[in-house]
């Protein structure tokens, strides 16, 4: 340790005498590895003549150090021991043992120089150095002679042999040496402090002779009683260190010589065995060349071959034809005279047979052709006698009753028909109106009809004038009566009729197809009845479809009704029930008493639930008959548009998916009723007749008579069930009517429904999780799926917009959009650039992406690209895009957007350059993607993810966004209604587009299914917004201040939410409209076809409400 102390002062002090020994030794590091070794042997083995010596002497006991090291009694304590151990160890930081090591050492070497100058005599610098110090007495042993003394003792250790260390300290130095990496900062740590002593003890006394030559630390240490040992030995290491240069070179110039002959060596081998390799590969590739030319020739020679062999083959085939040919039409030109010979006789014998049966025939047919003349001559005079029998019932009726009619009849006639009333008047049109009716009836009924002795329906005569009475008659021959005269109308008596009297005359025909009376009551729904009913009398009602005949005593009649169908079978032979049976139009409303049987082995049908038993049938009760000219059958296949059955909706109700669908809707109201109420919801009904408040959407007006004033239809219920909540019902729901008067789509009615409700004190994630719930309980009970939390993940609108370019994503497939503006920031500036990348959309033909372009208007838009992926533009596609070829980047950007992207061959790349700022409800690439993801389905190159539904909470919308109309600055993206969220506040003044809405989107499978948020309950916020932020007139706002004065009256903080009940129960019935989930639904335009509404009103009518039409001004 001490000799490390000491090289290191040696060298920050630099008090070397000898400059050849400074540069000798530099010249020795800068040499190779083995001269260092050789010189730094001899440097330690002059070190080494310093210590032979060994330390024998008793006089330790005047430094602690030494008796420290020497002593069994050792004056550390145990902790220090241990210390020192662990840190010899480990050889990790010995700093503060070496600290404590030199404080010691410090004060015994104080306490000996306050010793020393006690007895120092100031004699001269001789005496001085000969007395007996600290030093002299630890470090020479045995020797009486004096030694002269630099006056350092840790120099005169070093300088002569004597040691005074015991063997053990050595090797722990020599281990410390081999195995300690750094102690520099130790070393110099103790180098300062023993130096700070050293030069308080070096200091010159001031009784030293002045003229006394002063020797340094450094030349006491080197002295020159040394100097030739240290040349010895440098010498010596210098030739040992020459000997080892020379022996290097000597080894490294045999070593280039074998090295340069082993190269000439390898350098002619690999000549020869190149010349050897292109001799191979010559005659190889001759080889080749002559294979491939034999392989040549010899198909050529085979295909001549084979051409001639085929050749051959087809000629012989020709001539096979020719003969095959010939062959065959001898053989038909045989077959046609054999035919025409038998022909011939049978036509022959056909003639005989109906010469001698024709006076036969002949009879026959004058026989039944009388037998029909007669018995119509007596049907058609029956029927004029019954005719004219009733004409002149009626003409006397008339007689009676027109001299007291004549003078209101005009009137009477005028108020029941119009004024206006167009085609025949009076009496004869009494008679035409009741001909055409009794024709329509006989129209209807006389292709079912047993028998031909109906009469038709009597006509009507009423409130007609004489004259008209006259005329009539005088232009029909047949209701003609030679002796009939008519007296003059002599007075004129008001009369009326009795309602009994008036259904006397309308219900004057016969109407024995339908069943009047009583009938069994219903035992079961057809779909209730399978094989354990076989043997029970049951009774049935519901529609008969067509009946199907196979036997004049085998008939089957399907009968439906909202549960299923059950086949009908007549096999008992009553021909009274066959005629009826017969009769029978598809669609009539029918009664059926009959047996349930089993069908027949091999009969059954699986497709249908009731397909094992059949029922046969022993009384039928026709209940109301079907015209045979409906528009459509509910139960065939091909249906009319939607138009039609619309305008019969209740034909088309009959069918089984529309009851599916209808009866859901039931059971899906009554299952959010009970859920909501049993989490503590109260059901309250809030008024259909609202006022007008500008709100959102168009609304629709009602009219008051009291001129000036309107309702509004209610868009929804929002201000009433705010005004609950402040009314203390924390919890409100309403299964809501709403009304908006908006252009129609398919997922849009004018007039919906849907689930409403509000809950006081509450967040949204409260909200969320009764709406998770309730959707849960309805998917459990209308379609037996249970949802878990995990099926409603979160997503912000900005991610929803910029992924999937919709706030109402489609996550059931990918095709995510990607903006990679930043790729190209010199070209497009402030703008994004959105890049979708669309798997095998390659194998879309230009037609389908140029019908895409018309349809979403793209066509002339410079902003859209896209780039069919090959091999040729693999690396290169961003320069076929208008927005980026410009770029500076372009053939630097590829390879990265390639491998971020995912961009293979086959891909289709869709661009588009768009506004940075992202609101409203999609976006141009949003429309995009959904356009392609559908052709891709119908093309069957994308499917969707097979859960089938997806929900999805979008969150933290915008709160207002620019107004598109241009009449405002900001509108808002919902409803004014709508909380900021809370670190948000502070930008309503400064910056509106940054604040977010507490609002929420439930979203399933690409359609918004419900939305809400939390609520503004502070009067003055709401204020603030519809004044300053949307910066609504006076007269505007004011018509919120029922609502603004319930925020002041006490309101909790409040939130709701409202679902689409119609969009809901479309997805559940899996229905592409929600028409199909609405009982009577408006069509495009509002158009209800089956009342036809809506509808013009009278004149009188707008003047009762004080309106008048506005005046086309085309």
């Amino acid at each position: 340790m001490y000799s490390k102390l000491f090289t290191r002062s040696i060298k920050q002090q630099r008090f070397m005498q000898r400059r050849n020994y400074v540069v000798a030794k530099n010249d020795l590091r800068a040499n190779d590895s083995k001269g260092l070794i050789f010189a730094g042997l001899a440097v330690l083995g002059a070190g080494g003549y310093y210590y032979y010596k060994k330390a024998n002497e008793d006089d330790t006991q005047d430094n602690p150090m030494v008796a420290e090291k020497v002593s069994s009694d050792k004056s550390k304590p145990d902790w220090e021991s241990k210390l020192e151990q662990g840190s010899k160890d480990t050889n990790k930081d010995t700093s503060r043992l070496v600290g404590k090591d030199t404080d010691k050492v410090k004060g015994v070497w104080e306490n000996k120089d306050k010793d020393d100058q006690v007895s120092r005599t100031p004699a001269s610098v001789n005496e001085q150095n000969e007395g007996s110090s600290f030093w002299n007495n630890f470090w020479i042993t045995g020797s009486n002679e004096k030694r002269p003394s630099t006056g350092n003792p840790m120099v005169d250790e070093k300088l002569y042999p004597g040691k005074t260390k015991t063997e053990k300290d050595e090797r722990m130095e020599a281990y410390a040496n081999d195995v300690i990496h750094d102690t520099s900062n130790l070393v110099e740590k103790d180098t300062d402090k023993i130096k700070s002593v050293w030069e308080k003890r070096s200091k010159p006394n001031i009784t030293d002779s002045p003229n006394e030559e002063k020797k340094s630390f450094w030349s006491s240490l080197f002295g020159s009683s040394k100097e030739k040992e240290a040349d010895a030995s440098w010498n010596s290491a210098k030739d040992k260190l020459n000997d080892a240069k020379e022996d290097t070179a000597s080894t490294a110039h045999r070593d280039a010589q074998r090295l340069s002959g082993a190269w000439g060596d390898a350098k002619h081998a690999a000549s020869a065995e190149s010349d050897r390799l292109k001799q191979d590969a010559n005659a190889t590739w001759d080889r080749a060349k002559d294979r491939a030319y034999a392989d040549v020739n010899s198909v050529k020679n085979q295909a001549e071959s084979t051409w001639n062999h085929a050749s051959a083959k087809a000629n012989n085939a020709y001539d096979s034809a020719q003969e095959e040919s010939a062959r065959l039409k001898r053989e038909a030109s045989d077959e046609y005279n054999y035919q025409k010979n038998r022909l011939s006789g049978s036509i022959n014998g056909l003639h005989r047979e109906v010469s001698e049966n024709a006076d036969r025939w002949k009879d026959q047919a004058e026989h039944k052709a009388k037998s029909w003349y007669e018995k119509g001559t007596e049907q058609v005079k029956s029927g004029l006698s019954t005719v004219k029998d009733t004409a002149s019932q009626d003409i006397q009726w008339a007689e009676r009753k027109v001299q007291d009619s004549l003078s209101t009849a005009k009137g009477e006639v005028d108020r029941l028909f119009g004024k206006n009333e167009t085609g025949p008047t009076g009496l004869q049109g009494h008679f035409v109106r009741g001909e055409n009716f009794a024709e329509e009836e006989e129209g209807v009924l006389r292709p079912t009809r047993d028998e031909l002795g109906r009469v038709p329906a009597r006509v009507i005569v009423e409130h007609a004038r004489g004259s008209d009475i006259v005329l009539f008659l005088s232009s029909r021959p047949l209701l003609t009566r030679p002796t009939l005269r008519l007296r003059p109308p002599t007075a004129y008596r008001p009369f009326s009729l009795t309602t009994a009297q008036k259904e006397q005359y309308l219900h004057g025909y016969k109407d024995d197809r339908r069943h009047h009376g009583h009938y069994p009551s219903r035992t079961h729904y057809c779909s209730d009845l399978s094989v354990s009913n076989e043997g029970e009398k049951v009774v049935l009602c519901g529609w008969a479809q067509s009946t199907r005949s196979l036997s004049q005593d085998l008939i089957f009649i399907p009968l439906y009704d909202h549960s299923g169908t059950a086949q009908l079978v007549f096999r008992n032979g009553n021909q009274q029930l066959k005629l009826q049976i017969q009769s029978l139009s598809a669609e009539s409303v029918i009664c059926v008493e009959g047996i349930v049987r089993k069908r027949p082995e091999g009969m059954a049908n699986k497709k249908q639930k009731t397909g094992e038993i059949e029922v046969e049938i022993n009384t039928l009760y026709c209940l109301n008959p079907a015209s045979p000219s409906l528009p459509f059958w509910p139960s065939q296949t091909q249906m009319p548009n939607e138009e039609v059955r619309l305008r019969y909706r209740y034909l088309d109700l009959r069918r089984e998916e529309l009851q599916h669908n209808i009866r859901l809707r039931s059971i899906t109201a009554n299952t959010v009723r009970n859920y909501l109420i049993d989490n503590g919801f109260t059901e309250i009904e809030t008024p259909m007749l609202f006022k007008s408040t500008p709100e959102g959407a168009r609304e629709f007006i009602v009219p008051t008579r009291k001129k000036g004033n309107f309702y509004a239809l209610p868009q929804s219920p929002q201000q009433h069930k705010q005004m609950l909540m402040a009314a203390g019902f924390d919890r409100y729901f309403q299964i809501a009517r709403c009304f908006r008067d908006e252009d129609l789509r398919a997922d849009r009615q004018p007039e919906f429904t849907q689930i409403d409700l509000e809950m006081s004190f509450v967040k949204a994630k409260d909200i969320q999780n009764i709406i998770e719930g309730m959707v849960t309980a309805i998917w459990d009970k209308a379609l037996s799926i249970k949802l878990t939390k995990s099926s409603f993940p979160h997503m912000t609108y900005h991610e929803a917009m910029s992924k999937y370019g919709s706030d109402k994503p489609d996550v059931r497939f990918s095709m995510h959009i990607n903006d990679i503006g930043s790729y190209v920031k010199d070209a497009i500036g402030d703008a994004s650039v959105d890049c979708m990348v669309v798997k095998q959309g390659s194998k879309l033909t230009g037609g389908e992406l140029k019908a895409m372009q018309k349809e979403l208007e793209l066509t002339e838009d410079k902003n859209f690209a896209f780039v069919k992926i090959n091999e040729n533009n693999m690396h290169s596609w961003p320069s076929k895009c208008p927005q980026l070829r410009h770029s500076q980047r372009i053939g630097a950007i590829e390879t990265e957007l390639n491998q971020k992207l995912d961009i293979q061959q086959g891909d289709l790349v869709v661009t588009y350059k768009r506004p940075a700022y992202l609101y409203g409800g999609n976006t141009t690439m949003g429309r995009i993607r959904l356009y392609l993801s559908n052709l891709l389905q119908n093309k069957g190159l994308l499917k969707l993810d097979p859960e089938r539904y997806k929900f999805l909470w979008i969150e933290s919308f915008p709160l207002f966004t620019p107004d598109e109309a241009g009449i405002r600055t900001w509108q808002s993206t919902h409803h004014p209604f709508t909380a900021p969220f809370d670190e948000d506040i502070p930008l309503l003044a400064t910056e509106p587009e940054k604040v977010r809405g507490q609002h929420y989107d439930l979203v399933l499978n690409g359609m918004e299914i419900g939305g809400g948020s939390i609520r503004i309950h502070s009067p003055v916020m709401q204020t603030f917004i519809l004044e300053k932020v949307l910066q609504l007139e006076r007269h505007e706002y004011q018509r919120f201040d029922h609502l603004i004065d319930a925020l002041g009256g006490g309101c909790p903080p409040h939130g709701g939410i409202a679902l689409g009940f119609d969009r809901l129960m479309a997805i559940l019935c899996q229905a592409s409209s929600i028409r199909d989930v609405i009982a009577f639904p408006k069509a495009a335009g509002g158009k209800d076809y089956v009342v036809n509404s809506p509808s013009e009103v009278t004149t009188a009518q707008l003047n009762e409400y004080g309106l008048k039409l506005a005046q086309d001004q085309n």
